[in-house]
């Protein structure tokens, strides 16, 4: 007894690219993974020989779809509307391709994946587990879709890629040459992703934004505008870069710090806590921005410069030094049991208490450049003169 399920219907056949095709008829009534029936009797799509559709499980090809070439469609797979699967790709598991979508050149398209609209996928693309690639979208080459990524509008995806978990490429995004997409990230605009880059978490890449040289952005970072992040970069954090903004060369942007403008981060310089620098100024050579910083116009910042609320390290250190020594001066008139007004033990408290978050942020690091040490141990000595201060009454 037979155990095919259809037949290849000779009388119904047509020339398409140059090859011979034919429709299916079934042999048997089944239904498909998604519910659908399919009678005895009823016609199928298109293939051009047995090799293009398995006899085994409840994969079939409806409308005008077509399969031909050394394509195949197996397992559960669902091949529908005006699809092509040729060449040497693989349509299996319950994968359902539909629309005008065309996959080919040894691509696989598997798991619970669904293609379609007019997308494309070629080379020896993956799109697998319950990854959706749709409207004019391209997979190209080796790149991998998987997860419960989504890759549409006229994205284009390729190379050594990967895009997983709940990632999003849409608009007209490009992601190419190793670049890695994935948690919650959603690159569209014109955004171009590539060059071995990673964009993770929360983070948002758009407008004509380019990621490369293996640069990360992750968290809830937003990297916008013309801004480009590249040669490993890091932004992450609540950070905004945007403009025609450059960071580059080992630089990081993080906090709720904003880059924007012309302004150029480079060189091991790191912006964080809500400093923002703008216009076209440029801030490098290991040189820190923080707290508060705003850092505009042509103002070049480099040679490892800490500004805190707008503050170098050497005026930092001049800063520091006075009310330091006064703290320390009161605990020791309070340790010899001197009289000491308590108006003037609070004006030191108060003087002190914006330098509490310097002194956190530097303990936060995990290098300091000698002066900053210096500013720490001062800093970290003050605090606990700070705490004797507080217990006189």
């Amino acid at each position: 007894m037979s155990t095919k399920k259809y037949k290849i219907v000779k009388s119904k056949s047509i020339v398409y690219n140059g090859r011979t095709l034919y429709r299916i008829k079934a042999l048997r009534d089944f239904n498909t993974v998604t519910g659908e029936t399919v009678f005895k009797g009823d016609l199928g799509g298109f293939i051009e020989t047995e090799n293009n559709l398995s006899q085994e499980g409840y994969c079939w090809i409806f409308n005008n779809a077509k399969v031909y070439d050394d394509a195949r469609v197996s397992e559960d797979a669902k091949i529908c509307g005006g699809a092509e699967i040729f060449d040497s790709a693989e349509v299996f598991g319950n994968a359902e391709i539909s629309g005008n979508t065309q996959i080919f050149y040894g691509a696989h398209v598997c798991g619970n994946a669904k293609v379609y609209g007019y997308a494309k996928v070629c080379g020896k693309a993956r799109v697998y587990g319950e990854a959706k690639v749709y409207n004019f979208a391209k997979i190209l080459d080796n790149a991998q879709v998987y997860d419960n990524a989504k890759i549409y509008e006229n994205a284009i995806v390729a190379g050594d890629v990967q895009i997983y978990h709940n990632a999003q490429v849409y608009g007209n995004a490009w992601i190419y040459d190793d670049a890695f997409i994935c948690d919650n990230a959603r690159i569209y605009g014109l955004a171009k992703i590539f060059n071995k880059a990673i964009v993770y978490g929360n983070a948002k890449v758009y407008g004509n934004a380019q990621i490369f040289g293996k640069a990360k952005v992750y968290g809830n970072a937003q990297i916008c505008g013309a801004a480009e992040v590249s040669n490993n970069a890091i932004i992450y954090g609540c950070a905004v870069v945007t403009g025609k903004a450059q960071i580059y060369n080992n630089a990081q942007v993080h906090g709720v710090a904003g880059i924007c403008g012309k302004a150029k981060i480079c060189d091991y310089a790191q912006i964080y806590d809500r400093a923002c620098v703008f216009d076209e100024a440029e801030v490098c050579g290991s040189s820190l921005v923080c707290n508060v910083a705003e850092i505009g116009k042509n103002k070049k910042i480099k040679n490892g410069k800490y500004i805190f609320k707008s503050l170098n390290v050497d005026e930092t250190l001049s800063k520091i030094e006075p009310i330091c020594y006064k703290i320390s001066f009161a605990v020791r008139v309070i340790e010899l049991k001197l009289p000491i007004e308590q108006g003037y033990i609070e004006s030191l408290v108060s003087q002190f208490a914006e330098y509490n978050e310097l002194a956190d942020s530097l303990c936060g690091r995990t290098y300091l450049f000698p002066k900053e040490k210096e500013i720490l141990a001062m800093l970290s000595q003050c605090k606990e003169d700070v705490k004797i201060l507080k217990k006189v009454k």
